[in-house]
């Protein structure tokens, strides 16, 4: 008989446990959910659709690569290395000071 109340002693902690754990993950998927809506709104209030999103990113990275390599392209491909100490001044007939 000792047997068989230890046993449904065990369930009963466990089943107080797993209550405790389902009660806990009921009140992180509410929070999670409020999330989820909290974002969608910030979303639509930029103007955007939460479904246009993979798309809108997309091109934004398009946008960004374009002006990276506009970028590039505006600076001498030769320009020496950064352990270079700055350039002495030169005066105004050339040589340096």
């Amino acid at each position: 008989m000792e047997d068989i109340q230890d046993r449904l002693k065990n369930l009963q902690e466990r089943i107080a446990r797993a209550t405790n754990v389902k009660n806990q993950l009921e009140a992180e998927l509410k929070v999670r959910e409020e999330q989820l809506e909290d974002i969608k709104r910030q979303i639509e209030n930029e103007g955007l659709k939460p479904e246009d999103l993979d798309r809108t990113i997309a091109d934004l990275e398009e946008e960004i690569r374009e002006k990276l390599t506009k970028i590039e392209n505006l600076l001498p491909p030769d320009l020496p290395p950064e352990e270079v100490s700055d350039p002495p001044f030169r005066s105004a007939s050339g040589h340096a000071d």
